[in-house]
């Protein structure tokens, strides 16, 4: 998906990061994926944080659910 600008193909951020993805050696991406778990996690945990804690609120319930959603 990349756009043209004046005859100039231009990658968008996301494609510029999915290829340093793909070129990273195996040791790199090893550490990438350890990096990426920690701050997925931590965006869970930041949305769960942020919602009401009144567990037997179906709100809660689910908003807990909607915070493993990470699109």
């Amino acid at each position: 998906m990349t756009g043209e600008l004046r005859g100039i193909s231009r990658m968008s951020k996301l494609e510029e990061i999915e290829k340093a993805i793909v070129e990273l050696p195996p040791g790199e991406l090893a550490k990438f994926r350890e990096w990426f778990d920690q701050f997925a996690g931590d965006l869970f945990d930041r949305k769960i944080d942020a919602t009401p804690k009144r567990e037997n609120s179906i709100s809660w319930q689910s908003a807990r659910l909607e915070a493993c959603d990470f699109r």
